[in-house]
């Protein structure tokens, strides 16, 4: 984020409760959960699990991997916390999905035979 979107995203909080009366808690929540989402898409990693792929949350939550994808490709994916925007509005990338279950499957594990998430370098690999 440069810093003329910084000072458009932060001016838009003052602006919402000078119009409309806000408890100070509503305020910090928001931003708690805002600067939570910012977090979460830059983190480089997809840390959501297999499942999350398959699940109704995914229409509804952006992940990391829909943010880089918005970056590589500069069309599509412009939600921010929210996929279900870009999905109404036409605007989520046509291969998201795909590389969604691709970036989150599992993978085996050692010797107790269970699963677990792929190493960062093996999601890196699929981005």
């Amino acid at each position: 984020m440069d810093p003329p979107e910084a000072a458009v995203y932060a001016a838009f909080i003052p602006l919402v409760a000078f119009l409309y009366p806000l408890h100070p808690v509503a305020v910090v929540t928001f931003m708690f959960v805002q600067f939570c989402c910012n977090l979460a898409i830059h983190a480089g990693y997809e840390f959501m699990p297999a499942r999350f792929s398959r699940s109704r949350l995914a229409r509804f939550v952006s992940s990391p991997t829909s943010h880089v994808q918005h970056h590589e490709t500069g069309r599509g994916n412009f939600g921010f916390c929210f996929q279900f925007w870009d999905r109404l509005m036409g605007t989520c990338h046509p291969d998201y999905d795909t590389r969604l279950q691709r970036t989150t499957q599992a993978v085996p594990a050692g010797p107790n035979g269970g699963l677990e998430a792929p190493t960062a370098a093996a999601r890196a690999k699929s981005l």
